[in-house]
């Protein structure tokens, strides 16, 4: 199972170091994936690791982020604006990161779903990795189930629990790989059931899980995870 750094935090929510250079590096040189949010800036059309176009600091660079860490470096990108796309895409590919990155949270871009999805399959088309969402919200999974093209699914639970052994074994049977946001990422306290839900979904066989607590999330599963499974 692979441990993602939620935007490079390693043991619980840290605002001032999300998305920041350090951070992420620290949190891949301890050995998980990292997983971060890339924007682009409105003012100079560069792109930037940054949830907020408003905050922008050129320091904090993807740019800089890739030359700092190997080509193995495994991550989860969520792209924020439909304007930076084709920036992304070219990034990742001029510093030959495709093979170790996977796209997610199209669906949450502007526009329809329709649209969206066109955009998501091209860019599949091309070469890239993408994640598709399921969540209490976006309730598409016999839908995805019967869809080939659609190989990576990024769970997310926003107001109710719903992934559970069952719908990981269920997608697991149909060839989709699964990668689980861990509660606390909206907001749950209750650390008895993260901690459940980390080790049942793992007993499951999710591919992997997107916490700000990797760190713990480590030391529960105990045997560590395989880092060497590409997307």
């Amino acid at each position: 199972m692979r441990i993602f750094a939620h935007r490079g935090n390693r043991i619980g929510k840290q605002k001032d170091r999300e998305n920041k250079l350090e951070s992420l590096i620290e949190a891949f040189d301890m050995g998980f994936d990292i997983e971060f949010d890339i924007n682009l800036d409105t003012n100079s059309d560069t792109l930037i690791l940054s949830h907020d176009p408003d905050i922008c600091n050129k320091s904090e660079s993807p740019s800089l982020l890739m030359e700092k860490t190997p080509s193995t470096a495994f991550s989860a990108l969520n792209v924020k604006s439909f304007y930076s796309v084709v920036e992304v895409l070219n990034l990742l590919r001029t510093t030959n990161r495709i093979d170790n990155y996977f796209l997610f949270d199209f669906e949450l871009l502007q526009g329809r779903i329709k649209d969206k999805r066109f955009l998501m399959k091209s860019v599949q088309a091309a070469g890239f990795s993408v994640a598709y969402r399921l969540s209490d919200k976006e309730n598409y999974l016999k839908e995805y189930m019967k869809d080939e093209s659609v190989r990576i699914i990024w769970l997310d639970e926003f107001e109710k629990f719903w992934v559970d052994e069952n719908v990981i074994t269920l997608l697991k049977k149909n060839g989709k790989k699964t990668f689980y946001v861990s509660p606390e990422l909206h907001g749950c306290e209750d650390f008895e059931l993260i901690k459940n839900k980390w080790k049942n979904l793992h007993r499951a066989g999710v591919t992997g899980i997107c916490t700000d607590y990797p760190e713990e999330l480590n030391k529960i599963i105990g045997e560590g995870y395989d880092k060497s499974n590409h997307i």
